[in-house]
C-alpha cells in the first residue's frame, strides 16, 4: 500500500503544480500585451481554464493535506485562489430604487440550430428587456422576427457563424451595424429605457484559434470599450466574447471602467460547460441585482443573463 500511496502523492504534486501554474496566468494578464504575439496568444488560451485548474488542484491538495504535505498544498492553494479572484470584477455600487430593472440576455444560437423555441420560452420566463443573439441564420431570423415581446429589432442573418441580432422591448433610437474588413459584424445602438438613454453594444469576435484572431478580438474589445466610454451614458456590452473573465482580452474593459455583470458559471460547451465565454459587461452606472446561466436549448452554448438597476448617485 505504501508504494501506491507514494506514487499517487507524486502525481498529485505534479498535477497541483501544473494547476497552480495555469491559475497564476490571469495574475499577469495586464502584461501579456507586451509579449510576442504568439506567446501572448498561447498564454491567454491557457488562462481560460480556471474551473479545470481549481477542480484538479482542489482534489490534489486535499490528497496532500491528508498526508500532511503542507509545504506543497498550502502555497499552491493560495495561487489557485489568487487566479480565481483575479477574474474581471463585478460592479460595486448601491442600487437606486427602480420599479422595473433591466434584464439583458446574451445567447449564441449555433449556426446549425434550426429551432429556437426553447430559448424563447426561457427568455420570456425571465421577462427579459434586451436579448443579444449570435450566429443568426436565415432560418432562425424568421423565428426571431416572430418574438412579439421584442418589437424593436436589429437583425442581420448570415450563412456563416457571424449573424447577429439585437431584440429589445424598448425603442432603439439610434443604431449602427459595423463590419470593418478585418472584424466581425457588431452593433452599436442607443436604447430608450424609460427616461434614460442606454448605450448598447453587441459583439461576437472571431474565436482566438490563432495569434492573428487573438489580436483581432482584443482590438475589437478596445474599440468598443472606447466607444462606450465616449458616450458617457449607462452602457451594456454583451455577446459571445470568445474569452473568459480571466482572459487578457478583458483588459480594455477594465481600462475604460467597464465591469463584468455576468457570473463565473461556465456556458460552453453546453452539455458539459467548462468555461464562461458568454458575457455581459457594464459601466459603473449599474448595479447587478442577479446574474446566471440558462438551460440547454439546442446550441453548443448556454445563454447568460444579468438583471441591472441604476447605481445610486
Amino acid at each position: 500500500m505504501a508504494p501506491l500511496i507514494a506514487a499517487i502523492t507524486r502525481r498529485a504534486k505534479a498535477l497541483l503544480l501544473l494547476s497552480a501554474a495555469g491559475a497564476s496566468l490571469p495574475l499577469f494578464a495586464d502584461q501579456q500585451h507586451r509579449l510576442p504575439s504568439t506567446l501572448a496568444w498561447v498564454l491567454d488560451l491557457a488562462a481560460h481554464w480556471q474551473w479545470v485548474y481549481l477542480t484538479i488542484g482542489a482534489i490534489c491538495a486535499t490528497w496532500l493535506l491528508m498526508f500532511r504535505a503542507y509545504g506543497w498544498a498550502l502555497p499552491c492553494m493560495a495561487v489557485l485562489a489568487g487566479g480565481w479572484i483575479s477574474a474581471s470584477p463585478e460592479p460595486h455600487a448601491i442600487a437606486s430604487p427602480v420599479s422595473q430593472p433591466l434584464t439583458v440576455v446574451t445567447a449564441n444560437l449555433h449556426a446549425e440550430n434550426r429551432d429556437v423555441s426553447a430559448l424563447r420560452r426561457w427568455v420570456e420566463s425571465l421577462d427579459a428587456d434586451i436579448v443579444i443573439v449570435q450566429e443568426v441564420t436565415p432560418s432562425t431570423m424568421k423565428q426571431l422576427e416572430q418574438w412579439e415581446h421584442f418589437p424593436h429589432r436589429l437583425i442581420q442573418a448570415r450563412t456563416d457563424p457571424f449573424g447577429l441580432a439585437v431584440l429589445s422591448r424598448h425603442a432603439i433610437t439610434e443604431s449602427e451595424a459595423r463590419a470593418p474588413a478585418d472584424q466581425t459584424l457588431h452593433y452599436r445602438a442607443l436604447v430608450r429605457w424609460g427616461e434614460r438613454r442606454v448605450a448598447l453594444g453587441a459583439v461576437h469576435p472571431m474565436p482566438p484559434v490563432s495569434a492573428e484572431y487573438h489580436a483581432l478580438r482584443d482590438a475589437l474589445f478596445e474599440s468598443e470599450a472606447r466607444w462606450v466610454a465616449a458616450t458617457g451614458l449607462p452602457a451594456v456590452l454583451a455577446g459571445d466574447f470568445n474569452a473568459t473573465p480571466w482572459s487578457s482580452a478583458m483588459r480594455p474593459f477594465r481600462a475604460h471602467g467597464l465591469r463584468r455583470a455576468t457570473d463565473l458559471t461556465p456556458t460552453w460547451p453546453a452539455h458539459f460547460p467548462l468555461i464562461p465565454i458568454d458575457q455581459i459587461v457594464v459601466t459603473p452606472h449599474w448595479r447587478v441585482l442577479a446574474a446566471g446561466v440558462g438551460p440547454q436549448f439546442g446550441s453548443d452554448h448556454r445563454p447568460a443573463y444579468t438583471v441591472l438597476a441604476p447605481a445610486a448617485p
